[in-house]
């Protein structure tokens, strides 16, 4: 947050659901940082907000807050394991950046170019139309089955 307040002075950060770490634990942000702690429907913080982030440097599996994101058009920059099995390419879906100066670099680009940022997200909103979406997820899983099946019934033969 400090690379990008030292070029974006008016630049905020607003931290959406349960248990976020303490406000002290952001204290070269102070006065540019919002905790809304647990939200009913995160579309609504999706809608208003410029940029979502996601500076997530361990862990493992789908981060369905970044689905959420894609699927609601707001433009994301992550960490290379906040994006794994959603990501791969920088500025495909999302901007990628695992280093501090990349990170707020990227997020600097998608304030200073909406047209640039809005093509990224509605990628990215086109990819969970097409490879997340529950029709296509059920449609994939049928297809699996089927499969399954076909190759039972030739291996009974």
């Amino acid at each position: 947050m400090p690379l990008i307040l030292a070029r974006v002075p008016n630049a905020r950060l607003i931290i959406a659901g349960s248990d976020p770490p303490p406000a002290h634990a952001y204290a070269d942000a102070e006065g540019h940082l919002e905790m809304l702690g647990f939200v009913d429907d995160v579309r609504e913080p999706l809608a208003k907000y410029a940029v979502f982030v996601c500076p997530i440097l361990s862990g493992s599996g789908v981060r369905v807050k970044l689905l959420e994101a894609f699927a609601s058009g707001i433009p994301v920059v992550s960490t290379i394991v906040g994006a794994e099995g959603l990501a791969e390419k920088d500025g495909e879906f999302c901007a990628l950046s695992d280093s501090p100066e990349g990170f707020a670099e990227r997020v600097i680009k998608l304030f200073a170019d909406p047209d640039m940022a809005a093509a990224m997200a509605a990628r990215a909103r086109a990819e969970v139309e097409k490879h997340w979406d529950m029709a296509a997820i059920t449609r994939k899983l049928v297809e699996g089955y089927a499969e399954l099946v076909r190759q039972k019934r030739c291996g009974a033969d």
